[in-house]
C-alpha cells in the first residue's frame, strides 16, 4: 500500500480552503491526474455535513480509469474525508483538515493523508509512479488554485 502525509502552512484562511477542496466539481479543472468528476448523489447526513458519491476518472500517459467513491464535507470540524466504493482500487482513503494558524484566521495549516493500493499489480507497475507523484502534488495544486481564485495570482 502506498501512502503519503502532507503538513503544509499556507496564506489562506482555513474555511476558504475547505470551500476549494470541498467544490470537487472543479476537480478537472486544475488537478493532477484528474480528467473528469461527477456527483452521482448524495447520501443522508447530519446537520451541514454532506455526503457525496462521486465518479472520478483519472489518468496518466495512456491508462484511464474511473473509479466511485464517497465524499464526507464536515465545514463544522474544516475536515474531508474521501473513501473508496469502487474502481481500480483495492483501497483508497484520503482527508483533509484546515486549521487555523492564528485567532484571525490568516493562513492555515493543512493535513492532507492519502493511502492506496491499485487491485491490478500490472496496472501498479504501469501508473504507479505517475500516480505517487501526481498524488504527493494534490496540496501544491490546491494551493496554486487559492492563488489564483484569492489572490488572483496565475499558476505558474
Amino acid at each position: 500500500m502506498r501512502q503519503f502525509e502532507i503538513n503544509r502552512q499556507v496564506q489562506h484562511n482555513p474555511s476558504d480552503m475547505f470551500v476549494l477542496v470541498a467544490d470537487v466539481e472543479r476537480y478537472p479543472e486544475f488537478l493532477p491526474l484528474c480528467k473528469a468528476l461527477k456527483i452521482c448523489g448524495t447520501e443522508p447526513c447530519q446537520g451541514e455535513n454532506k455526503i457525496l458519491i462521486c465518479e472520478m476518472t483519472i489518468g496518466h500517459g495512456f491508462i484511464l480509469e474511473t473509479f466511485t467513491s464517497r465524499v464526507f464535507l464536515e465545514p463544522d470540524r474544516l475536515r474531508v474525508s474521501v473513501s473508496h466504493i469502487s474502481g481500480p482500487f483495492d483501497t483508497l482513503d484520503n482527508f483533509w483538515s484546515f486549521s487555523p494558524l492564528d485567532d484571525l484566521h490568516r493562513g492555515c495549516k493543512i493535513d492532507f493523508f492519502i493511502s492506496y493500493k491499485l487491485r491490478s499489480t500490472s496496472l501498479q507497475l504501469l501508473a504507479g509512479a505517475g500516480f505517487d507523484h501526481a498524488f504527493a502534488g494534490f496540496v501544491s495544486a490546491f494551493e496554486a488554485r487559492a492563488d489564483f481564485i484569492y489572490l488572483n495570482k496565475i499558476p505558474s
